[in-house]
């Protein structure tokens, strides 16, 4: 998106902005199972660009079967994020395909090819749904859709919807993951669209794909606002990243003069930090109020700048202020991290890491329990702390996902702690992925630590005192059975 739209000099800067900025880091780095979806839908996003800078016909036509797959693929892979991203997606081609100045037939070849690549994937699923699930699983999953979708599409309460939405748009203002360069992006592909005539035919395809998978994410919006929320439209960036460009490029003319979009875009960030520094970060309310404060000082701001303009002030706004502008956020989140690491890291210069001096305590207690090759479930998996080995299960669960569960337990519970101890019996039964530990009492560790460990014991779920889990024993077995009738590996 960026190779071609931006001096060479720039490019570097670029794409550290786009994978350091505070949202699409969330996105790409933090959340791994939002990854790919993301990945494939910008892939499908670069195929409309690429045709439009190719001058073979076979070239355009590969494309357009490529961004069929892709858009395609995107919901496969994670349906919350890759719906969106691949109405989006087809949208942008289909208008760009038809509104190009190729011959009809072009076209509809290009039509052809993207339908057929959208069709690859979803006929890869629907064989698979068909040759290898038996009608009961089928009804089952058909159920567990219908049962899921009822519970993101909220329709008990219409102020419940009210403040959702509310909510979704105060999202994009004011991020609750920190400061934000979506707001601006938006606003600079917005001054953009108004400000045709000075961009080419490239940087115009450029705006209209930003705009138009803005307006597929905004549209789901609207109907499931606490699915499709705002952060998951970070997604964008690297589409946004070009649309601050230009605005950079040609501040000195844009429409309503420079400040138009200068003290705006400054009274949004303005709003964040209060957010961020000021109001509890924590709580949704605050988003609303912190996007109320940013909307009065972005008018604010677009008043000012009129004024200015009227009263014809021959005052510059220097382009390397603005990018400082611009770059605000990413610079804030790393330049936070470090304040706030750094000490410590220079306090544990020459001094041993803890984990090597709570890992050598935790080794020498676990070495008489676990042998080489054996299982230890613990809810801090880091190789550090166990006997060299030792293969480790992690105690983990995200809505009801099945990961981790095994037909045989594990040789030993491993359990760590830290903080104020709050006293309990000695020994203590635990249910986890249907399975029960007996573990025994807490262990001091160095630094303020503790871990407990146990065996398995033979108790039945119902009389273990402490559950890890949501997850019956009766759905463990017959997830793994399934697992097993189907050809797939059980532990």
């Amino acid at each position: 998106f960026v190779r071609k739209t931006m001096p060479s000099s720039f490019l570097i800067l670029a794409m550290a902005f786009i994978f350091y900025e505070p949202g699409f880091n969330f996105l790409v780095v933090e959340k791994q199972y939002l990854r790919l979806a993301v990945m494939v839908g910008l892939a499908g996003a670069y195929c409309i660009v690429a045709a439009y800078d190719s001058d073979s016909s076979r070239t355009r036509l590969a494309l357009a079967l490529f961004c069929g797959v892709f858009a395609s693929l995107s919901p496969l892979i994670f349906v919350s994020q890759g719906v969106p991203i691949a109405v989006g997606v087809a949208a942008a081609f289909l208008i760009e395909n038809w509104n190009s100045t190729q011959l009809p037939e072009s076209k509809l070849q290009r039509t052809v090819a993207f339908v057929v690549g959208a069709l690859l994937p979803t006929a890869a699923v629907g064989a698979y749904i068909v040759l290898r699930l038996d009608p009961e699983t089928f009804r089952t999953m058909i159920r567990a859709m219908s049962y899921y979708g009822e519970v993101v599409t909220p329709t008990d309460s219409l102020f419940r919807e009210f403040l959702s939405l509310g909510y979704f748009f105060s999202s994009i203002v004011v991020s609750p993951y920190g400061l934000s360069v979506l707001p601006v992006g938006i606003a600079a592909a917005v001054v953009n669209a108004f400000a045709w005539r000075r961009l080419s035919g490239r940087e115009r395809l450029l705006v209209r794909l930003a705009l138009i998978c803005i307006s597929s994410w905004v549209a789901f919006a609207l109907v499931v606002p606490t699915h499709f929320y705002a952060a998951r439209l970070n997604w964008l960036v690297p589409l946004l990243v070009p649309q601050l460009w230009f605005v950079i490029r040609d501040v000195q003319r844009l429409p309503g003069g420079p400040y138009a979009y200068f003290l705006p875009t400054l009274g949004i960030l303005v709003a964040q930090l209060i957010h961020k520094f000021l109001l509890d970060p924590t709580d949704p309310f605050m988003v609303g109020v912190a996007a109320a404060i940013g909307g009065v000082l972005g008018l604010a701001g677009m008043a000012v700048a009129i004024v200015v303009r009227r009263l014809r002030f021959q005052i510059k706004v220097p382009i390397l202020l603005l990018s400082i502008l611009v770059c605000l956020p990413a610079a804030s989140r790393y330049s936070e991290a470090l304040t706030r690491k750094l000490p410590d890291v220079l306090a544990h210069i020459g001094v041993p890491a803890l984990v090597d001096e709570v890992g050598a305590a935790s080794r020498m207690m676990l070495g008489s329990q676990l042998e080489d090759g054996e299982w230890a479930l613990t809810d801090v998996p880091m190789v550090e702390l166990f006997p060299a080995g030792v293969r480790l299960q992690a105690i983990h669960e995200y809505r009801g996902l099945l990961t981790g569960g095994r037909s045989s337990p594990a040789d030993v519970m491993v359990l760590f702690q830290h903080g104020p101890y709050v006293p309990r019996s000695d020994s203590e039964t635990v249910y986890y992925r249907g399975h029960v530990y007996e573990l025994g009492p807490w262990q001091n560790l160095p630094a303020g630590y503790r871990m407990r460990s146990g065996k398995p014991t033979q108790l039945a779920e119902k009389d273990a005192v402490v559950r890890r889990d949501s997850v019956s024993t009766e759905d463990v077995m017959r997830y793994l059975t399934w697992r097993e009738e189907n050809g797939l590996p059980v532990k």
